[in-house]
């Protein structure tokens, strides 16, 4: 598990490194995707709470306008009995003359099923209607409720024909100095059609509590006939307290809801409009739902937008590195077509100008190169015919002369052998050879070629010091051109020592950048010769350059080559009088062939 993670880290990271439309698709995603969806919770949650504090403004709205029509149908009834008890404080108790009072009363006031007079005993004096009923017990705690609080409201009933009613009860005289009371049964049909008119959506409805909690109006009549006691509710408590406002909560049956509750002026008794939760936010989950799909389609086009436009962007990039590799390879007719007037539109435009003027520039360089070419080959064969041709001008008189014809046949031959490594490196120089791969030994190279370079080095008796790795080290190299360039290294080295100087060849296996680089094989070729000036280290790989009179200035040009072929590279460091090492850098991977 732990290796397939890491190997899916690098995977991701090398496609996120070596990709730049994926960098910038993902900076893109970065500066555009995520505050897109910042802002859309940002507005989701601000939508919700102006949607909720319209939501709850809306229903306490509702419930105050129903509490004051209530508060105005009950407050109406009690104005239109204490009018008429003034009228009834002026009137003896007579029965005949208080009851015409209460006859007209009825018949003004529809909503007065019947209305009745009693004395400060509880006994009835005049009635609206013809009846003889006297119940002293119960208006006497009428009497005492309207002695105490100087209003009366009873529970609702219901009268022999099912109508919903109200016993209400005024004083006749305000300071109730013994001239009893005027008593209504006021019908409630009108308030209850009120109620009922009174909707929020579907679920939404309304409900009347008396003081004592109990249900004085609702859609529901069987739960006003059941007298159900609702004080024990959070939001009917708050309104029999006398405070209006929102809430929401769990009802008696276990269902959420939004509740508004309000006190109805005039009375002890409280309104509560209840709708259910989920349908009085379901507006917003539609709107909530809407924005996410919104958020969401804007989400998709950014990510899209990020890549096409980052893939659009790189376009002219990768255009540019091709071309750029065709001209490196020597194509220099290249041209890349520009129709942008952007920065990379300039880019292009300077890198058309680039390769117009190395074009111009190779065409001189190669000629510089002849020239450079040709006076190498002329200052080489001047010093080998200025060598031989003394020898040649006196073989006729010593051709018998066994000691200079000796002399004479090893300075042709080293002159000769000169001639053949001067063309030698004018071939690997001039000619791009396809390496022959194969699994090479690294330790077992260095050795062979130390061996090879032993008779040359103890001309100076030059003192060799090997680190080699304890194990084998095996890498895919040509090992032909691996060795030529450790021979030039060598060389080079011997070239710059003088007598008994030191040698030293180190190799060594490490990783050079980090897990996702290939492990890399590093090779170091030090001496303690007389070291290289450092206004001279930067040209030391050009071609044509070199610190000693010895050969044409091309074995490291063609080292670097060589190592690059083989997808590494060479580097040198020098210390003047105290010496120099280069350093070869090989992936022990698989490379592939370098033309």
């Amino acid at each position: 598990m732990g290796q397939t993670k890491r190997f899916f880290r690098r995977l991701l990271l090398s496609v996120y490194y070596r990709k730049l439309w994926v960098q910038l698709a993902v900076i893109l995603f970065l500066v555009v995707t995520i505050p897109v969806g910042l802002l859309g919770l940002l507005l989701t949650h601000t939508s919700f709470e102006a949607f909720n504090r319209q939501l709850l403004e809306r229903h306490k709205e509702v419930v105050t306008r129903a509490a004051q029509e209530v508060s105005l149908y009950l407050n109406t009834s009690r104005e239109v009995l204490a009018s008429a008890a003034l009228v009834l404080q002026i009137i003896p108790a007579n029965a005949r003359k208080q009851g015409n009072v209460l006859v007209d009363l009825a018949l003004k006031y529809p909503f007065i099923i019947r209305a009745y007079t009693v004395d400060k005993e509880g006994k009835k004096i005049a009635g609206s209607d013809l009846t003889r009923e006297n119940r002293p017990q119960i208006q006497q705690d009428i009497l005492a409720a309207v002695s105490r609080d100087g209003f009366f409201i009873s529970p609702v009933g219901l009268t022999a024909e099912y109508v919903p009613y109200l016993t209400i009860a005024v004083p006749i005289n305000e300071k109730f100095n013994g001239s009893g009371a005027l008593i209504a049964e006021v019908s409630l049909r009108g308030a209850w059609s009120t109620i009922d008119r009174i909707a929020l959506d579907v679920t939404g409805r309304a409900f009347v509590v008396t003081d004592e909690g109990v249900l004085a109006a609702h859609q529901d009549k069987k739960k006003i006939l059941r007298q159900e006691d609702l004080r024990g509710e959070a939001d009917v408590s708050l309104a029999l307290a006398g405070i209006s406002g929102t809430m929401q909560l769990d009802d008696k049956e276990g269902k959420r809801c939004l509740s508004a509750y309000a006190p109805i002026s005039g009375t002890k008794w409280a309104i509560v409009i209840r709708q259910d939760y989920s349908e009085a936010y379901r507006l917003f989950r539609k709107m909530r739902l809407q924005s996410w799909i919104i958020i969401l389609i804007s989400e998709l086009a950014s990510i899209l937008v990020s890549i096409v436009l980052a893939r659009r962007l790189v376009k002219p990039l990768k255009i540019l590195a091709s071309t750029t590799q065709r001209i490196a390879s020597g194509d220099f007719n290249q041209k890349i077509d520009i129709r942008k007037s952007d920065e990379i539109g300039d880019l292009i435009r300077a890198f058309n100008d680039m390769a117009d003027k190395l074009k111009e520039s190779r065409l001189q360089n190669r000629l510089s190169a002849m020239g450079e070419i040709t006076a190498r080959i002329t200052h080489e064969f001047k010093n080998s015919l200025s060598a031989l041709k003394p020898f040649i001008r006196s073989l006729p008189r010593k051709s018998n002369d066994k000691r200079f014809i000796e002399t004479f046949y090893s300075v042709g031959t080293e002159e000769i052998a000169s001639w053949e490594r001067m063309l030698k490196e004018l071939a690997d120089f001039s000619v791009s050879e396809e390496l022959t791969l194969g699994q090479v030994d690294a330790g077992e190279l260095i050795e062979k070629t130390i061996a090879l370079m032993r008779r040359k080095l103890d001309e100076k008796r030059i003192e060799v010091f090997t680190h080699l790795p304890d194990k084998p080290v095996v890498i895919m190299a040509d090992a032909q051109k691996l060795q030529q360039v450790l021979v030039n290294l060598i060389l080079n080295a011997f070239f710059a020592m003088s007598a008994k100087g030191v040698l030293s060849i180190s190799a060594a296996v490490f990783n050079l950048h980090s897990n996702l680089q290939p492990e890399t094989l590093e090779i170091r070729v030090s001496d303690n010769g007389v070291g290289i000036p450092a206004d001279k280290l930067d040209k030391i790989f050009e071609p044509f350059h070199t610190t000693n009179s010895q050969g044409m200035g091309l074995g490291l040009s063609i080292s670097r080559k060589i190592i690059q072929q083989h997808g590494g590279d060479i580097t040198v460091g020098s210390t003047l009088l105290t010496g120099s090492v280069f350093i070869i850098r090989l992936p022990l991977g698989q490379v592939e062939t370098s033309q």
